[in-house]
């Protein structure tokens, strides 16, 4: 077997986020309060790549823009 360890790569992914968002026609106000957190705060987390989105978080996030889950996701 020829496997190698994947590992996110959180600004890059943070990047990819706040691209994705950006270039919606949701705010981030909007979208905070469509995935049900009780403020943006956490977003802006994943714009600055503080933090990057949980599973469920990444879920919600794909179904919102009809995309892949990993779609989000830059591994290196």
């Amino acid at each position: 077997m020829n496997y190698c360890k994947a590992k996110i790569d959180k600004l890059e992914t943070s990047k990819r986020i706040r691209n994705i968002i950006i270039e919606s026609s949701l705010s981030v106000e909007e979208l905070a309060e469509m995935l049900g957190f009780g403020s943006p705060r956490i977003i802006y987390y994943w714009f600055n790549g503080t933090k990057i989105p949980n599973v469920e978080s990444l879920y919600n996030l794909s179904k919102i823009f009809e995309m892949k889950m990993e779609d989000f996701l830059v591994m290196r």
